[in-house]
């Protein structure tokens, strides 16, 4: 697997990670923690994402880690909007993790200035060695940016699919200009974009790049882009991590490649999943059969320029005056006017 230097060149780790979300205690609740960490150290994965906010990973990740710690980058979190549980968060973590956390990261931007004055501290008493600031929206992008050109932070989590694609606009020219680590987040968009993937005749040209699996595609579709230092993909399953680390390792995919992946994802693979009808913020109602995608959010009628920020994609099939919105991205939709 290929290795990426993560905050100037100041750590070198290989470029699929594992995320812990919601994955590490369903591996717990079939008693496979120990066996999940264990595959990724064995399929060389060796940057493990973490966070207060996951439930009861942190001390799952401590349990199943063992005396392979120093195997390992363990990237966590302060997440709380009080300093003096921050400042508990950070002590627990450094003493979970043999009295060093390699990667701390301010969780979804909440408190940062307090908290980022801690980790600074923290930084120069050797008991933190990267400093982190992470978000999933990008309505929140503007303020990671503005605490990346402070100088202060060495790295950045943020989502990046073939469906999330906002950071390409700021966040991923600012992260190279500043020579910032770049951790992706959501490279299967929450599960969105596996559920129903691509046959293996679709995946044909894609071989030539170690692809064989509809996974592997996205992780590299990210992972192509050279200003992202880190993939973290997270699974439940011990077995899919040898597949998730094989899409670390070069050739890379070019433009084609990483458009012919955005289609498959956004459009002609996914038949709809769902159909459902809203009224809108104007009283008028619509009927929609919606495509892959994440969950919606708003429906606007007329005047979407108000409720549409940015440039999204709509098939041609939809009305002008009508758009399916959520968080970030248009979703792949059939609407009709009742």
């Amino acid at each position: 697997m290929e290795d990426r230097s993560l905050g100037r060149g100041r750590a070198s780790v290989p470029v699929v990670g594992l995320g812990t979300w919601q994955r590490l205690e369903a591996a717990a609740a079939s008693g496979q923690h120990r066996e999940l960490i264990e595959a990724a150290i064995t399929a060389g994965i060796r940057l493990i994402d973490t966070s207060p906010m996951y439930g009861d990973a942190e001390r799952l990740l401590t349990d199943a880690l063992g005396a392979q710690r120093d195997q390992v980058v363990i990237a966590d979190k302060i997440w709380t909007p009080s300093a003096e549980q921050g400042a508990a968060q950070l002590a627990r973590a450094v003493d979970w993790y043999g009295g060093r956390v390699d990667l701390m990261q301010i969780h979804n931007l909440v408190a940062w200035p307090a908290h980022l004055a801690m980790l600074e501290a923290a930084r120069g008493q050797g008991l933190v060695g990267l400093i982190g600031a992470t978000h999933y929206s990008a309505a929140a992008f503007g303020d990671l940016a503005r605490l990346m050109a402070t100088g202060r932070i060495d790295t950045v989590q943020v989502p990046y699919n073939p469906v999330q694609r906002e950071v390409e606009r700021t966040i991923l020219p600012l992260a190279d200009e500043l020579g910032l680590g770049v951790l992706l987040m959501r490279p299967f968009g929450e599960g969105q974009l596996v559920r129903r993937p691509p046959g293996p005749d679709q995946l044909t040209p894609l071989r030539p790049f170690g692809v064989t699996t509809w996974g592997q595609a996205l992780i590299k579709w990210g992972l192509s882009d050279p200003r992202v230092h880190v993939s973290l993909a997270a699974t439940a399953r011990p077995g899919r991590l040898a597949e998730n680390a094989a899409a670390g390792s070069p050739p890379w995919f070019g433009p084609e490649e990483r458009a012919s992946s955005g289609a498959k994802s956004r459009y002609g693979t996914h038949k709809p999943f769902l159909r459902s009808t809203w009224r809108g913020p104007l009283g008028v109602s619509f009927s929609a059969e919606v495509g892959a995608g994440p969950s919606l959010v708003a429906l606007a009628d007329r005047d979407i320029d108000h409720v549409v920020r940015g440039e999204f994609p709509i098939q041609a099939d939809v009305p002008r005056h009508v758009a399916l919105v959520q968080a970030g991205d248009v979703i792949s939709a059939r609407a009709i006017r009742q």
